[in-house]
């Protein structure tokens, strides 16, 4: 298995052009692809999209956070690949990274104007933003100082000015009779006492400072619904807010009139594409997959209201879920009752939506809630579920779109922060090149506390993800691509040319996907399943074939007469898959006197075992 370098940018098509993308009648190629998580470092996807674009068709497109972002306008992207126009498509999509790097008359990108916050939370959020913002040392301090100054509450306020009265009173006046007595140990005294209270005073203002942000993220911050940017405009914006760009984003790239109402998933699904992201429901402790399978939900338009343009939630409310039963029935009388709507259905969910969904990253941008009936609780009371972002639960869901045989390949943009970059901007991506690579886990310097607690809560929130990313099978589809932790994540105010050089790095990763080695990777998805099988059949079919007791019956009487889930299928069909996985145990069990017949033996490392889960 080899992966060659990628081109350099000279030679490969120009990602603008219409003519760069084949109709979809003309590609045999497909793929899928999904997109970690990474707020602004989302700008490294759209040219990894096209990339991919001219020479594949996209099936299935999915992400987390920034990645549902990215997952979204390739989606759209392909909706509106035939329309061969600068202004929609693959083409417009392209032009995403231009347009964020392109500084306002302020000097700030248009990536930095997308976020803005609400009237409640706008003094936060200036003293937030440059504290995650560009510069750092002594620079970054002097532009926080009048930024924090402001977000001083009237009681923290109060205190610091009563210290600065307590303590420099007394040695303003001993310094005055002194230089009146011209005595100089009386000034030497003097002096030092006001520096003394210099010190206190600016350890008072800043303990006011850290105690006006607390009360500030504990008052303002759940008053705008637990972020301090809703997603739409601040007061007296000239510019467009991130929702409100989005939407009109997706509908503009997927080429779909206005008058038709907003890209939805059913537009999608009418031009063979699937669209998917992960959600976190805080108050269930879930993940959850977008769009919803289930009618259990409804909005309430005045909430949405806050959250998404006028023209969104109006088709939202004009759409609402039908009922397929009494009891949908009922439960949508109960939501209209109390002044809701039952959530459309995923045909007719817009997919700024559950994009807005999943990149709702924690404190920065407000949860989104929705409401259910909760049967768990005495009267099942009507209670609102606040979610937030999908990166919570898992920032780089490889396992979208993943088949035990897969028949196209399914890519993972990865992003991997590392302390320095390769003067060679294609050296900054990288991609397993033979069945050995990747097997071990980036490891990460811990010589600090901040270090360690950095690291105890990657851990916490991405261990899953690592882990998966090491099976075979996966890891070999996995592109990372490399960004320092001056670019990307949440740094908001990115320069333009810092802009430009992610953009860049995610052509080359589209690159380097291209050249992957699909014959390789079903190879090594086929024999690490046979393997699998083997530890998950072989005991499945013991318990089968297991004779009855005096206070069981055995699995095979239970399906003549089972106890719950009755099905006539499982009771006709049940015995001929027990026969068939009895047999399939024996074909293992007939190799294991030959051991190089054994499919453990030499199989694809680290082992992978079989899981049921919960589908999100």
């Amino acid at each position: 298995m080899s992966s060659p370098e990628p081109t350099t940018a000279v030679e490969i098509p120009d990602l603008l052009n219409p003519d760069s993308y084949p109709r979809r009648d003309e590609l045999t190629d497909t793929c899928d692809l999904v997109m970690k998580g990474g707020i602004t470092s989302g700008v490294i996807y759209p040219h990894t999209v096209c990339e991919l674009a001219t020479a594949r068709r996209l099936v299935q497109v999915g992400g987390t956070s920034a990645g549902a972002i990215a997952a979204g306008g390739a989606a759209a992207a392909e909706y509106g690949r035939d329309t061969h126009s600068p202004a929609s498509g693959f083409p417009q999509l392209a032009s995403l990274p231009s347009q964020l790097a392109e500084e306002t008359a302020d000097g700030h990108t248009r990536l930095f104007h997308l976020f803005q916050a609400q009237a409640e939370t706008r003094t936060l959020y200036r003293f937030v933003s440059v504290l995650i913002g560009r510069g750092k040392g002594r620079s970054k301090l002097g532009r926080a100082l009048i930024p924090g100054l402001r977000t001083l509450r009237p009681l923290p306020a109060i205190l610091v000015l009563t210290v600065g009265l307590t303590v420099f009173l007394a040695p303003a006046m001993l310094l005055t009779d002194a230089i009146a007595d011209r005595s100089a140990v009386g000034i030497v005294v003097a002096a030092i006492l006001l520096l003394g209270g210099l010190v206190v005073f600016v350890l008072a203002t800043l303990a006011a400072v850290v105690a006006s942000v607390a009360i500030r993220l504990s008052q303002d911050v759940p008053k705008n619904g637990y972020g301090m940017c809703s997603g739409m405009a601040g007061p007296g914006s000239s510019h467009p807010p991130l929702t409100e760009w989005l939407a009109d984003k997706f509908d503009q790239i997927s080429g779909k009139p206005v008058a038709d109402g907003p890209l939805t998933f059913g537009d999608l699904t009418s031009r063979g594409v699937t669209l998917a992201m992960l959600t976190t429901d805080l108050c269930a402790g879930t993940q959850n997959q977008l769009p919803f399978r289930t009618r259990v939900w409804a909005f309430d338009p005045q909430e949405f209201g806050r959250l998404f343009p006028p023209r969104i939630v109006e088709w939202m409310i004009e759409h609402p879920a039908v009922p397929e039963s009494e009891d949908d029935r009922r439960v949508f009388e109960r939501f209209r009752a109390n002044g809701l709507c039952p959530l459309p259905t995923a045909d007719d969910l817009p997919i700024i939506v559950a994009v807005r969904m999943s990149l709702s990253f924690p404190i920065l941008l407000s949860a989104v809630p929705l409401h259910a009936v909760d049967y768990t609780q005495d009267g099942h009371p009507i209670v609102v579920h606040r979610f937030s972002d999908g990166g919570i639960t898992s920032n780089f869901p490889i396992h979208f779109f993943d088949a035990a045989i897969p028949g196209r390949p399914t890519f993972g943009i990865d992003l991997v922060t590392v302390g320095s970059l390769n003067a060679n901007p294609a050296q900054n991506v990288s991609m397993p090149a033979t069945n050995r690579d990747g097997i071990l886990a980036r490891t990460r310097t811990i010589g600090t506390l901040v270090d360690f607690v950095g690291a105890l809560a990657d851990t916490i929130q991405n261990w899953s993800d690592s882990m998966q990313a090491r099976v075979p099978g996966y890891r070999d589809r996995i592109v990372a691509v490399h960004h320092t932790k001056q670019e990307g994540g949440l740094n908001l105010d990115m320069k333009s040319s810092t802009v430009a050089r992610l953009a860049e790095r995610g052509r080359f990763a589209g690159q380097r996907a291209d050249n992957f080695d699909f014959e390789n990777h079903r190879w090594v998805r086929l024999r690490s399943m046979f393997q699998t099988l083997e530890d998950f059949i072989e005991p499945a079919a013991v318990q089968l074939n297991a004779p009855s007791s005096d206070d069981l019956r055995s699995y095979r009487e239970m399906m003549s007469e089972p106890p719950s889930y009755k099905s006539p299928t499982l009771k006709k069909a049940g015995p001929i898959v027990a026969d068939a996985i009895t047999g399939l145990a024996g074909a293992y069990e007939s190799t294991k006197d030959r051991t190089e017949s054994r499919f453990r033996e030499g199989a694809p490392k680290p082992r992978p075992a079989l899981k049921v889960r919960p589908q999100p």
